[in-house]
């Protein structure tokens, strides 16, 4: 009886944040973090160079494997990213919901023989991340050159094969669409 009391007092209350980890323990995390967080900016670089390899050879198989890989490597980084929240949320004593720390403000709660080594991973953590970036803003643009360069080519057959011959509204030769008949009323 007298724990459902306790239960019923407790259910209007917020929910007791977690206890920060100790020292050592939150390096262990963020080792572990920035180590998987590495691992998996590597494969969403290898699947965007995969990718690419895929989109030069016109390989449609092997464009679906990298797209494929590419949205796993997002959907796994997505999920890491939710890990810092929730360790950083643990670090603060607060619950999720609030500002998020960065790892920078996180590095700084582990002990200074760590620091150094844990800061040089997370640096290259961010070098791939970069690389990474800009790779695939650079498939982006190819991507929207060759739809472009497609377009054309249809425009350009469009044109050929156009009985009219007349520019369109949108400046370029349209098919136009066959009536399906006449009547001359003006006599």
């Amino acid at each position: 009886m007298a724990a459902l009391a306790d239960m019923r007092r407790q259910a209007g209350r917020p929910a007791a944040a977690p206890a920060a980890p100790s020292p050592a323990a939150l390096e262990a995390e963020i080792e572990s973090l920035l180590t998987d967080l590495r691992a998996c900016q590597e494969r969403l670089l290898a699947a965007v160079r995969e990718h690419r390899s895929a989109i030069t050879k016109a390989d449609e198989g092997a464009i679906k494997v990298g797209l494929e890989k590419h949205r796993t490597a997002t959907d796994e980084l997505r999920s890491l990213e939710e890990r810092r929240v929730r360790l950083g949320a643990r670090v603060a004593g607060r619950a999720t919901g609030g500002a998020r720390p960065t790892l920078g403000e996180l590095l700084g709660r582990v002990p200074a023989s760590a620091r150094e080594r844990l800061t040089s991973l997370a640096a290259s953590v961010r070098e791939i991340a970069i690389t990474a970036q800009r790779e695939q803003r650079a498939l982006g643009d190819a991507a929207l050159a060759l739809a472009g360069h497609m377009e054309g080519l249809m425009r350009g057959v469009a044109a050929k094969v156009s009985e009219a011959g007349v520019y369109g509204r949108r400046g370029y030769v349209e098919t136009p669409s066959r009536p399906v008949g006449t009547l001359d009323v003006s006599r």
